[in-house]
């Protein structure tokens, strides 16, 4: 007999046993030591049910909760008990007179006494199992009762059922997920709208560590439920339900005050449901509006999928077409240039695909030359076109040496190739290749229709929003003569100073402690709005052309700048588990570990040096370097020669060096000479 069949016989045994001769000690009249008899137990007091209904309810006292503790940790008897658990744990009423008050804005648990309460009760061994009994017939009784009652008071008792702390016990969770967390998602996805609603409400006003709580619980739950789950989650209903219940969390998310700190949104992404999602089929179910599908729930998952999706939504769309019109294209899109006129040639053959092509793998031919596009010739194209057009000739973008950061130039008016590079970042998301791009992070919540803020300019605009921090942070009266700032703005325009109003006849309105803060907000509505209207315009369009769908609805900036740019958090560890070598290396040559252990001890600057001398970026694919296809290649015996690389294979050629020390100083001067396009 397990633990847990033993703790139901010893519960059922308690709840049906005359229990009327146990000696309960007296809370008055007698001294610690002392016990009396009674020949009947006590009255529990009489209070109104949930319903309204006249009932007997039995309501939890802490202080004679440790009496009964004692006593039974004395005699080894803990019949009364479980007797207790019994009559109260797995009773609604019992629970709510017990653990909610009223408070100023409604019902309020007491959560200080509920977890002590809990605490009590599953510290001690013998109580464990037993206090999981009765759980799980209250969260039946719950999940009966869900679509029946509206009323707030029944939500508390969900609320009651989250602090439970069995439910964080990882080394009984196969067991509780079954009984207790997978009934209680259930419920929370019966209740009607108007007790999600307050479930909504409520964790959006609770302090973010005990937020965090909750969303340790449900994810937990998730994450455990798809380790049992061996076919499609989608057709799981434990699982729907868990997701259901995480979507008012994080519904509730987004509601939190400043003052509660929202919590980031990657804790609401699940890795492993990511890993065990069919995509293909998952897409099918949303764009066909069959079943249940995780795309509507976005916020679980990382870029890696929201990519995927994109291109399978593509493929969708594709497959559909062929069906309606019975045509089966080439399913590329081929582009033949010449190197010398790369932009021009590009724009020129651009346009005489539609926009579906624009999602298909791409293709490129340089004129005059032999190379067949295996995925090299393509990764050298992307690299090629976005070195021309951030070039300082062009002066589409200006780049700023303190943030290392380009920006549009308000006074281009090259709209064709802001357009151009628009579309440039959308083929890149599909033909999956990371781009060597470095705008801050306000041009991809700009792609995606979010409004700048103040915060955006800080990392756009360093040295004029710590200006502007300083003009906010002022609390002087004679803030006017201190900063002798007025609604009229400069800006440089073709290298002479512009003069640019805010406000009608700015230039007479001073800036005070009253309208700072509105001087500042357009300011930087200005900046990071009006001013490259134009210019930003164009290039979203393009954009927009290539990737406006669903799919992209699912992401969000930081998403976004990731598939297109790649991850900043490089971990070379990964790297080298995942290298390929060719020509006579292997991971145990000489040469290959003094390599590594060259790589493993460079900065962080110097290992992106490397890495953009490698590849052509200094960022990590989606998912980290260990997915990036690396390798390095012997490239001829010992000599004084640099390595070399194709990055467009993200192919590392290096020489079969004597020693560790010239292999680190050929190394370092490779990657500190070299613009990252060693290309042979």
């Amino acid at each position: 007999m397990n633990r847990n069949d033993a703790a139901v016989l010893s519960y059922n045994f308690a709840m049906n046993s005359d229990l009327s001769n146990i000696c309960q000690p007296l809370q008055t009249q007698h001294t610690d030591t002392q016990q009396v008899c009674s020949s009947e137990p006590p009255q529990p007091k009489k209070i109104r049910s949930l319903d309204s209904s006249s009932s007997t309810t039995e309501q939890i006292d802490i202080s004679f909760l440790r009496t009964l503790l004692d006593d039974a940790s004395v005699t080894s008897d803990y019949r009364l008990l479980i007797r207790k658990i019994g009559a109260t744990l797995s009773n609604s009423d019992s629970l709510y007179e017990s653990f909610v008050t009223e408070g100023v804005e409604g019902p309020v648990i007491k959560r200080d006494e509920l977890l002590e309460m809990y605490n009590l009760l599953i510290s001690t061994p013998e109580l464990y199992d037993p206090v999981v009994v009765a759980t799980e017939n209250l969260v039946a009784n719950l999940k009966r009762e869900a679509l029946a009652r509206s009323d707030p008071k029944h939500v508390q008792l969900v609320l009651i059922m989250l602090l439970n702390p069995i439910l964080l016990d990882t080394d009984k969770n196969h067991s509780i997920i079954k009984s207790i967390l997978a009934p209680l998602c259930g419920t929370i996805h019966l209740l009607p709208e108007p007790s999600k609603q307050y479930l909504i409400d409520y964790w959006a006003r609770l302090p973010q560590e005990q937020f965090k709580e909750v969303l340790v619980v449900l994810q937990q739950f998730l994450t455990f439920r798809s380790i049992l789950v061996e076919n499609y989650l989608n057709t799981d209903e434990p699982i729907i339900s868990a997701v259901r219940a995480l979507d008012l969390l994080y519904k509730a998310n987004l509601r939190r005050k400043p003052s509660h700190e929202i919590v980031d949104e990657s804790k609401f992404c699940n890795e492993l449901v990511n890993d065990k999602i069919d995509f293909k089929a998952d897409v099918h179910y949303w764009k066909e509006k069959k079943g249940f599908s995780f795309c509507l729930f976005p916020f679980l998952f990382n870029s890696q999928a929201k990519s995927l999706i994109m291109r399978y939504e593509s493929i969708s769309q594709m497959r559909a077409q062929r069906e309606m019109t019975g045509f089966f294209s080439i399913p590329y899109l081929y582009l033949k240039v010449h190197r010398s006129n790369l932009i021009a040639d590009t724009l020129n053959q651009l346009t005489r695909y539609d926009d579906k092509y624009y999602k298909m793998e791409l293709r490129v031919h340089f004129i005059g030359e032999e190379a067949v596009d295996e995925g090299g010739v393509k990764k050298e194209f992307f690299q090629l076109i976005i070195r021309h057009i951030f070039d300082a000739i062009y002066g589409m973008f200006i780049h700023d040496s303190e943030t290392r950061l380009y920006w549009f130039n308000h006074s281009s008016t090259e709209m064709d190739e802001f357009a151009l590079i628009g579309k440039i970042l959308g083929m890149a998301i599909y033909n999956g290749v990371i781009l060597d791009v470095h705008f801050p992070s306000v041009i991809y919540k700009k792609l995606i229709g979010e409004k700048p803020t103040f915060e955006d300019l800080k990392e756009s605009h360093p040295s004029l929003a710590n200006g502007l921090q300083k003009l906010l942070d002022y609390t002087g009266e004679d803030i006017e003569e201190v900063f002798g700032s007025s609604f009229q703005i400069q800006y440089d325009n073709f290298g002479a100073s512009t003069s640019f109003d805010l406000l009608p006849n700015g230039a007479h309105i001073p800036v005070n402690q009253k309208n700072k803060k509105e001087f500042v907000e357009m300011y930087t509505k200005f900046l990071l709005e009006d001013l490259i209207e134009k210019q930003f315009e164009a290039f979203k369009q393009g954009f927009e052309f290539v990737c406006a769908s669903d799919a992209l609805k699912l992401f969000t900036a930081k998403d976004l700048q990731l598939v297109i740019c790649g991850s900043p958090i490089l971990n070379f560890e990964e790297l080298q588990k995942n290298t390929r070598y060719d020509n006579g290396y292997s991971p145990d040559h000489p040469v290959i570990k003094n390599f590594w252990e060259v790589v493993h001890s460079f900065s962080l600057e110097q290992q992106k040096r490397l890495l953009f001398f490698s590849t052509g970026s200094d960022r990590a694919p989606i998912g980290g370097l260990g997915n990036l296809n690396f390798v390095i290649t012997r490239h001829g015996t010992d000599s004084d020669r640099l390595p070399q690389a194709h990055t467009c294979f993200n192919h590392l050629l290096l020489p079969e060096y004597a020693t560790k020390e010239k292999l680190r100083d050929r190394l370092e001067a490779a990657i500190n000479n070299s613009e990252g396009f060693g290309m042979l």
